[in-house]
């Protein structure tokens, strides 16, 4: 039998005729991202009278909204999170990533794979240097929008667009991945417009939709329309202002479309911002939370979020419980009753206030790792920043007895402390190792497989660990084309990363290991800085034997190429060699990835 339909005329669209809207068996589904919103930006939250955001405020009024959501500190990995329903950590990003591995089921594979339409619209900056981490290849069908805020500008380069400064106004614009046009106008205007094209075209076909439209605003350069620019101030603190009136105008007329075909009321709409305000003068972005974006502090973190459910479920209601970025995955999932991945760190939010659990941040700047760790929502373990000296200790917050200036409580609370040390070093390592497959063939050589963007060296942290017992000669470990582990007769290891050598000897009997580190700067995602980087160290049974930091890159496209062990057709040899074992992290003195202890723990397998 045939959906219900609705014919609605869209006069206000600039549409000739009426549409036949077809009702869909699911309902669909529109996640919007604002960048850079704080949480004091939004009205409802806190009522600020210096925010205008009437259709946001309007929406939590007919939705629920979470006062105790988390993001990230900045926008890449808060994105893969909420795509992925996992932690950002376990993806690679800390906080750039190279994309999302071929093999991770995103939000937007399990909506396609259940019938859903799926478009991307606006800001990425979850993957661009490589194809396979485009849009098109996640999961949407269709996209259209900007990779990263770098290519905004449109300059042209031999072979592609070129890193430069970026801007809100005539933005280049890339659609399903073509060489990409500039558009006249505010960028966020523009993908208001094609949001609305597209819901209004999805709706006419009765399949369902999912529109993931991720906005530019309010993220700087902080340059406002001049018809918002008029409504506030001529200062910083006026501008931004205009900023969010501006955010606040595009998705109110995106959910005026919505109103218009006939769509609001079978259509699950979630609203969320990416991480915390940025430090504008006079600006208030966060309050009453300390810290900012590109922190781990409370304001860096805690950002607006609303759901509106289809069925206009606890319409007006406050959640205070804690709740995270990566929960809006399996929230839609169990809503429209499709079964979820294994795997994720999310939880289904729409039942009820979330159980206790811990949640985490990190990331990695300078040589050393920073991190965040929340317990229920109150108590957080905060390793500052990565400048801060090495020896310094972690600090302990209670976040809500005053959270525009927390006070460290680490001395008055040992027990918690070392309790939340022990869950943050926990967390922490499991987090560095993916889930990969390894296989021995029956000559005793090995293959390690999955996760292909986090296994292939090249971008952010690596490691790669095996035992070499006495005896064993030739290649250790090898991916095709990109890197190298082989052993000489004369017990001198080489290995050899596209040009980048390090060596090493293996001294007396017994058990031996070989752990090769790697952390790969990239300039990829900003205009400005250091040149592509390669650090590399091998350590030889706990100690490091050789070291190089020198600029150059390696040429990844070779991704999708197994790892192999030992070899081929020589079981005698292969006998002589562990499994593997792979972090997506550098090995440092510290914690359980120090050398030492990597080398027992190999050494102690069987």
């Amino acid at each position: 039998m045939r959906s219900p339909i609705a014919i609605v005329c869209l006069a206000a669209l600039c549409l000739s005729s009426c549409v036949e809207v077809v009702a869909p068996a699911r309902p669909n589904v529109l996640v919007i991202v604002a960048d850079d919103l704080g949480f004091n930006d939004l009205g409802a939250n806190n009522g600020n009278p210096k925010t205008h955001t009437p259709a946001l405020d309007h929406l939590a009024s007919q939705g629920v909204l979470f006062s105790q959501h988390y993001a990230d500190a900045v926008c890449s990995p808060a994105r893969a999170a909420l795509l992925t329903g996992q932690n950002s950590a376990r993806l690679g990003y800390t906080p750039n990533g190279r994309g999302l591995s071929p093999q991770v089921l995103t939000l937007a594979d399990s909506l396609r794979d259940a019938g859903y339409a799926t478009v991307h619209v606006g800001k990425w900056h979850i993957g661009d240097t490589l194809r396979e981490a485009w849009p098109d290849r996640q999961g949407f069908a269709h996209w259209f929008g900007f990779l990263n805020q770098w290519y905004l500008a449109g300059v042209q380069q031999e072979g592609g667009l070129a890193l430069a400064p970026p801007r809100h106004r005539d933005p280049w614009l890339v659609r399903d991945g073509d060489a990409g046009a500039r558009y006249s106008g505010e960028v966020d205007d523009v993908l208001s417009e094609e949001a609305v094209r597209q819901l209004t075209s999805l709706g006419a076909t009765g399949q369902p939709w999912f529109i993931n439209l991720w906005y530019y605003s309010p993220h700087a350069p902080i340059t406002p329309d001049p018809r918002f620019a008029a409504l506030e101030p001529d200062s910083p603190e006026g501008r931004y202002r205009a900023m969010v009136r501006q955010l606040d105008a595009n998705v109110e007329r995106v959910l005026r479309a919505l109103d218009e075909t006939g769509q609001s009321n079978r259509t699950l709409v979630v609203f969320v911002s990416d991480n915390g305000g940025t430090a504008h003068e006079a600006t208030d972005s966060n309050w009453p939370f300390y810290g900012t974006k590109a922190t781990y502090w409370e304001g860096g973190l805690r950002t607006p979020m609303l759901i509106r459910w289809p069925d206009g479920k606890a319409a007006g209601s406050v959640r205070g419980d804690p709740v995270a970025i990566q929960d809006i995955y399996p929230t839609i999932l169990a809503h429209l009753r499709i079964p979820q991945p294994t795997g994720l760190d999310g939880q289904d939010i729409g039942k009820g206030p979330t159980a206790k659990r811990d949640l985490f941040w990190e990331t990695y700047f300078g040589g050393r790792y920073a991190y965040s760790l929340l317990r229920n929502g109150d108590l957080r373990l905060y390793n500052t920043w990565p400048w801060t000296p090495r020896e310094a200790p972690s600090k302990l917050v209670d976040v809500e007895p005053d959270p525009s200036a927390p006070r460290n409580i680490a001395a008055e609370r040992p027990d918690v402390l070392a309790s939340m040390e022990s869950s943050r070093r926990a967390i922490q390592s499991g987090m560095h190792r993916p889930t990969l497959s390894f296989r021995r063939d029956v000559d005793g050589s090995g293959v390690l497989a999955g996760h292909d963007f986090l296994r292939t060296p090249g971008f952010g942290g690596f490691a790669f660990g095996i035992r070499i017992d006495t005896g064993y000669a030739g290649t250790v470990a090898a991916q095709d084309g990109v890197w190298s582990l082989a052993l000489g007769p004369d017990r001198k290891l080489l290995a050899d990363f596209q040009g980048h050598r390090l060596e090493g000897t293996l001294a007396g009997a017994g058990c031996h290991t070989a752990w090769l580190s790697g952390w790969f700067s990239r300039r990829s995602t900003n205009w400005k800085g250091d040149d592509d980087r390669v650090a590399l160290s091998l350590f030889v049974d706990g100690t490091q034997a050789d070291t190089l930091d020198q600029p150059g890159r390696l040429d990844d496209k070779r991704f999708a190429e197994p790892t192999r062990t030992g070899l081929p057709g020589n079981p005698t040899m292969n006998a002589l060699l562990g499994e593997p074992v792979l972090l997506i992290a550098p090995i440092d003195a510290s914690d359980a990835t120090s050398p030492e202890a990597l080398h027992r723990e190999l050494c102690s397998r069987s």
